[in-house]
């Protein structure tokens, strides 16, 4: 390194290589796959980022079966089931959701979009979106993210029973 307390140009994108290296495949896209898997374990989405880097989430709705117009709230657990860092992105400021037009959002929200950084193995981080259910009675079809980058959807099914 240079004398003092600066470092080159040249240093710094030495150092920035190696630390790449040294952390997982996936914090500098090499090994990353094409697009993530996803299997269903036991209730809990195993998204595969690249071989042994795996993410597990956890959604969970309540009330399981809401009433029409019924408040529900949606919440997410993201965790590093890996032995490696992984660096990504995840929502901050409410879950993201598809095909919700039926749903009213009365999540609380931020400035927030997304947080970029390192979740450590065994690290986990939590998001949620409140929402009131639609007038009718029926099934439908969401798709729930809280991976931002690499962008991962998780299908989602709420039942809005008849009062």
């Amino acid at each position: 390194m240079a004398r003092g307390s600066f470092i080159t140009a040249r240093e710094l994108a030495t150092l920035s290589i190696l630390l790449c290296a040294s952390l997982a495949p996936v914090a500098c896209d090499s090994g990353r796959l094409a697009q993530p898997r996803v299997d269903v374990v036991g209730g809990v989405y195993v998204v595969t980022l690249s071989p042994g880097v795996v993410l597990e989430q956890r959604l969970s709705v309540a009330p399981s079966e809401p009433l029409p117009r019924q408040s529900l709230r949606i919440e997410s657990w993201l965790r590093n089931a890996s032995r490696l860092p992984v660096q990504g992105a995840w929502s901050i400021c409410g879950l993201h959701l598809q095909h919700a037009e039926q749903f009213l959002d009365i999540t609380v929200r931020c400035g927030g979009y997304s947080a970029h950084g390192v979740l450590a193995p065994g690290d986990s981080v939590f998001d949620r979106r409140d929402i009131l259910a639609p007038e009718l009675p029926g099934t439908y079809q969401l798709e729930v993210r809280q991976l931002v980058e690499p962008s991962v959807w998780i299908p989602l099914t709420v039942v809005v029973r008849q009062p």
